[in-house]
């Protein structure tokens, strides 16, 4: 009996161990929470809003902006006052990106205006997301070689305002290496941090009440940065 019992505890102690090892390479108590969530209708809405975006496919020659909420928050058109396609869904992270991308690379758009990877770092450290965003660039040059992707860097968040779980060090890292990475596929890159980040480094409190998403300031300010740069 001692027996049986001292297995069934070394069983548990394993199985403890292999969850343990499992949440981590998921990504952490993050990635708990956010499964969490999902099970409360988040996963439908994301499958939901994919769908519709994926009807009616996008003309020819479009001009699309790629990423999570805060390109679907932004109201394209009228700031860049033509027709723009927005192709941002909230909380969307690298991977269910390079899932989603067919209906964008099949359209052959003209310019796609690409911000993704905040979400990530919750989960993962900035080596997986610019593994991702590498098999991003790649998937664009090999389907759709006409199309200018505009590689544009992550924001800072404001963890004072709000605390996100994300590290303004880890958004760094990840922006440290997006110009050669964009320069590899020819691309042009766009920092766009260096117009929101305040002097401690953090998204300026004026364009945030949350930490991390945009107020009408914030995207007047984002388009502002992409006239100076001459990418409109």
């Amino acid at each position: 009996m001692r027996t049986w019992l001292l297995l069934s505890l070394l069983l548990n102690v394993v199985g403890l161990i292999g969850l343990v090892w499992l949440t981590q390479r998921l990504g952490g108590i993050n990635y708990l929470r956010y499964r969490l969530g999902a099970s409360q209708n988040i996963g439908a809405v994301y499958q939901h809003r994919v769908e519709q975006l994926a009807q009616p496919p996008l003309p020819p020659a479009a001009t699309v902006m790629l990423g999570n909420s805060l390109t679907e928050q932004g109201n394209w058109s009228e700031l860049f006052g033509k027709t723009v396609y927005n192709r941002g869904i909230g909380g969307d992270v690298t991977d269910h990106l390079l899932e989603r991308l067919p209906p964008i690379t099949q359209a052959h758009p003209r310019r796609v205006y690409l911000l993704i990877g905040i979400n990530d770092l919750l989960f993962h450290p900035p080596g997986y997301v610019l593994e991702n965003y590498r098999a991003l660039l790649e998937r664009f040059r090999a389907e759709t070689l006409q199309t200018e992707v505009i590689v544009t860097s992550l924001l800072p968040v404001n963890n004072t305002v709000r605390r996100t779980g994300i590290d303004n060090a880890a958004v760094r890292a990840v922006n440290a290496e997006l110009p050669a990475l964009a320069a590899e596929f020819g691309y042009p890159f766009f920092d766009l941090h260096s117009s929101f980040v305040d002097a401690d480094g953090k998204l300026d409190g004026r364009f945030t009440l949350d930490g991390i998403h945009l107020n009408g300031e914030g995207y007047a300010t984002w388009v502002e940065a992409l006239q100076r740069a001459e990418l409109l």
